[in-house]
């Protein structure tokens, strides 16, 4: 097995209402080969975007929206990339389950928890 590790930037247009603006999004990604082939469930990837200044500069805009959005234009851009790189054909699953359950575990220690005092004794 052969683990692949690269960056690429690439540029999303967002329709904000009051024009087309041009995103840059810079990817960092890894994944496994086994025979030249892309392993599924094997892709590990993170990727930034100034989140921060496009809601300041279009207040509209809904971030949890622009997060979901710039998450399904990333994986789609690294679904075409396996595609053109003769590493993967047709549609693949990037992910595995435990990596989604992962993910899901890591929102919820984001997530600020109340812990409730003990009654009287």
């Amino acid at each position: 097995m052969l683990w692949v590790v690269d960056k690429k930037v690439i540029k999303h247009v967002i329709e904000t209402g009051s024009a087309l603006v041009e995103v840059p999004v810079r990817i960092r990604f890894e994944f496994g080969l086994a025979e030249e082939r892309f392993i599924s469930g094997s892709m590990k990837r993170t990727f930034v975007y100034n989140r921060q200044a496009l809601v300041k500069r279009f207040p509209r805009l809904d971030s949890d929206e622009l997060d979901a959005e710039m998450e399904d234009v990333v994986d789609r851009s690294l679904r075409e990339h396996l595609k053109f790189g003769g590493y993967a054909q047709g549609d693949v699953d990037l992910y595995s389950c435990d990596a989604d359950a992962e993910r899901a575990s890591e929102n919820e220690a984001d997530v600020p928890r109340i812990i409730m005092p003990d009654g009287p004794a």
